[in-house]
């Protein structure tokens, strides 16, 4: 068995390398355009690592059909699914933000590209999940969510 209490406060006690933040964020509610910023502030050397920024459109609250074999009945028709993944807003692997030739205190901005929501998708319970992760290593550096206004 992983003990998960002293690897969570180990991962706690460490320094974060980066912060991240949406500076910008707005949609407009007669077209649907959802615009957007992130930026990283480096807080750490990044010992020339490269990072790559991800930015995910999540919608919340759905209900729909499930099916689920370890409840009777097994078919639920009013299930309430969350944080159902609905876009990527670059590309799903991401695109490099960080080089790791940045200094400590140097912060970057993203522009994220335009983005027309689905007129089905319920606005009141969307929201963008942005995070940075180490193209190398593949690990999740920082992560944020915002939800769409």
């Amino acid at each position: 068995r992983f003990a998960w209490d002293a690897a969570i406060a180990e991962q706690l006690g460490q320094p974060a390398l980066m912060d991240l933040w949406f500076s910008e964020l707005t949609r407009n509610a007669s077209t649907g355009v959802v615009n957007a910023k992130v930026k990283v502030s480096v807080a750490e050397d990044l010992a020339g690592a490269e990072h790559k920024l991800v930015v995910y459109l999540l919608e919340d609250s759905i209900v729909g059909w499930q099916s689920d074999a370890n409840a009777t009945p097994s078919e639920i028709p009013d299930y309430v699914h969350r944080h159902v993944l609905r876009d990527d807003l670059i590309s799903p692997w991401g695109d490099v933000v960080l080089t790791g030739t940045e200094a400590v205190g140097d912060t970057i901005e993203f522009a994220l590209p335009a983005y027309t929501l689905n007129s089905a998708w319920n606005t009141e319970h969307l929201s963008l999940v942005a995070y940075v992760y180490n193209s190398t290593t593949y690990e999740v550096m920082q992560v944020v969510e915002k939800y769409v206004p």
